[in-house]
């Protein structure tokens, strides 16, 4: 069985960490990492949404249910991409575009106070969006805290990842530093070294 693949969390925040669930953004081709359902459930298990026990019998509820499976996997999907838009609006300083927070606003309007206190997901236990929803209420209480105004679009020009500044001066460029900073430095390093042959 092939492993699934490993998503990065370098962003700091889990609404984030699924906003960049596609790769390279601002390249020519970007790369969909949650191409399926099942890729679905394995970055709810990643991000410990779900045991591993809860992520297989949701694929086995999948396999009996694929129509409902690939609604879910679409409604993902709009959700991730309506983050992803929403939160590149504040980084770039700009109006939150009207369709992405419907979109969110569709999913907060599917959240609901449980006897506990706590914000729940109006769903049925093991139904197969379960992961929507912690995913759902990170995303409400980022984009309405304090929080909002760390958010920040990588500098990278094919990565337009989004994270969460937490730097003591709130100067961080990269998504990652040992990946998109790397380069970057590399790229410097070597125009230098062109400059100086020149």
């Amino acid at each position: 069985m092939e492993k699934p693949f490993q998503f990065d969390r370098c962003a700091g925040h889990l609404a984030l960490d699924f906003a960049n669930t596609v790769d390279g953004r601002g390249s020519d081709h970007p790369v969909e990492r949650v191409a399926s359902y099942p890729d679905l459930v394995a970055f709810a298990v990643q991000c410990e949404l779900l045991s591993a026990a809860e992520g297989h019998k949701l694929l086995a509820r999948a396999r009996r249910s694929p129509a409902d499976a690939r609604v879910v996997h679409e409604r993902a999907r709009a959700l991730r991409d309506a983050l992803y838009q929403l939160a590149a609006a504040i980084a770039e300083e700009r109006p939150p575009p009207a369709d992405a927070m419907a979109e969110l606003n569709r999913a907060v309007g599917r959240l609901e106070i449980g006897a506990d206190w706590r914000w729940n997901w109006a769903c049925a236990p093991g139904h197969l969006d379960d992961m929507l929803g912690p995913i759902t209420i990170a995303a409400a209480e980022l984009l309405t805290g304090a929080d909002r105004e760390r958010i920040r679009l990588c500098a990278a020009d094919t990565c337009a990842w989004v994270f969460l500044d937490t730097s003591k001066n709130h100067s961080r460029r990269w998504c990652d530093m040992k990946v998109c900073g790397n380069r970057a430095k590399a790229r410097r390093f070597t125009a230098r070294q062109q400059g100086d042959r020149a």
